[in-house]
């Protein structure tokens, strides 16, 4: 019973090494850089106007 579990673990072992063997550092937690006019994209909000009623105005929005 013992040599089925120890056999069953080395094999989990090796098996996980050999899948996470490329996994050696952290990787970078800073995200890519991309040109400010890939993260922005024109957009439609809603306002209010001077008389309180909802007027629709445009903008930029995204990723910033």
């Amino acid at each position: 019973m013992y040599r089925g579990a120890c056999i069953g673990a080395l094999g989990g072992l090796v098996i996980t090494f050999l899948s996470t063997g490329s996994l050696d550092g952290i990787p970078n937690e800073e995200p890519k850089r991309t040109a400010w006019h890939r993260r922005l994209a024109p957009t439609m909000v809603s306002m209010p106007g001077t008389d309180g009623r909802p007027l629709t105005g445009f903008g930029l929005g995204g990723t910033l």
